[in-house]
């Protein structure tokens, strides 16, 4: 764990979110630490930046998205989901068919086109900001 790491009020509001919902979807800025974050609570972690990676993901991601999700550990976290493109949809559909405790949490710098539910009691959607001087004890 990293000593330098600064307590975020996105720390708790992740925890609380967990306990109450299968799939979370963590959008914001490059560098506000949505991966940072997110890493110290999960169990696995499927990151799509490294190019080499990331093809194997996608292409097992689109092949069987039932496979790719339950051979994985939960609470999983698949960072910057922005390169599964459609397949994300696929994904998100296999999560809410299949009957399962699991967790899921999608990070992302940008909300694009996804379809995500936004009437499904499963799915919670954060929006991570830069942290706050109350955060960060700067101020007075």
């Amino acid at each position: 764990m990293n000593k330098n790491y600064i307590k975020r009020l996105l720390d708790v509001e992740l925890k609380s979110s967990l306990k109450k919902n299968n799939i979370i979807f963590l959008f914001g800025p490059k560098d506000v630490g949505k991966y940072t974050t997110t890493k110290r609570i999960v169990k696995e972690i499927l990151d799509l930046s490294p190019t080499i990676s990331r093809n194997n993901l996608i292409l097992e991601a689109t092949i069987s998205p039932e496979l790719f999700l339950n051979s994985k550990d939960s609470p999983l976290l698949i960072n910057e989901i922005n390169y599964l493109d459609s397949s994300i949809n696929l994904i998100i559909s296999e999560i809410q068919n299949i009957k399962t405790n699991n967790k899921y949490i999608f990070t992302s710098s940008y909300l694009s086109s996804y379809k995500i539910p936004k009437n499904s009691n499963n799915i919670k959607i954060i929006h991570a900001r830069p942290l706050s001087l109350f955060e960060t004890k700067d101020s007075i």
